[in-house]
């Protein structure tokens, strides 16, 4: 990430005994306009973009996300 690597464009945690929102914590740790906030709780994923500003319920607005069947494992590496 550092000296032209990957760019950073999100994070992503869970909220085991929660929903699926950010919390007040989250709000105190969300920096970067734009960045995106994939949290789990209550067995759903919601995806999350950090606005700036106002209170801690409105640093975040709600994205659309499709969460779709996952992959099959490939074969195992010799």
């Amino acid at each position: 990430m550092r000296g032209g690597g990957p760019m950073l464009i999100g994070h992503y945690h869970s909220h085991p005994t929660g929903v699926a929102e950010p919390s007040a914590c989250d709000a105190a740790a969300a920096t970067g306009e734009g960045t995106l906030w994939l949290i789990i709780g209550s067995g759903k994923a919601r995806l999350w973009r950090v606005r700036q500003g106002g209170a801690w319920r409105e640093c975040f607005e709600p994205v659309p996300l499709c969460v779709t069947a996952p992959c099959a494992p490939g074969p195992a590496s010799p």
